[in-house]
């Protein structure tokens, strides 16, 4: 009868410390950090096909970079998405600064 009531305890004891553990851990590691609302806009936009013709390590490193400063938007651009003009529009729209040529 005791062994079964140690073995009852010790089983408790582990679960609790266990459980304790798996919070710690939950709370004290990092978390992923949220990508700024324009980051994601053109992510949606952008082919992601992660080529490297734009001179980015992927596509998520050059939409950081342009929306860190959409003026490079106009020199280092998408060769994927340059001629199509409704994705020009809306990366425009998202940056703020006119990318496509007046004609």
């Amino acid at each position: 009868m005791t062994d079964t009531i140690i073995i009852i305890l010790a089983s408790v004891a582990l679960a609790l410390f266990l459980g304790i553990l798996i919070i710690l851990v939950n709370t004290l590691l990092p978390k992923e950090r949220k990508k700024p609302e324009k980051v994601e806009r053109l992510l949606e936009i952008v082919p992601k096909r992660d080529c490297g013709a734009c001179g980015y390590a992927g596509c998520e490193e050059y939409v950081k970079a342009i929306v860190e400063d959409p003026e490079r938007a106009k020199t280092e651009k998408c060769p994927l998405m340059s001629r199509d003009k409704k994705k020009i529009e809306e990366v425009e729209n998202i940056l703020g600064v006119n990318l496509q040529e007046k004609e």
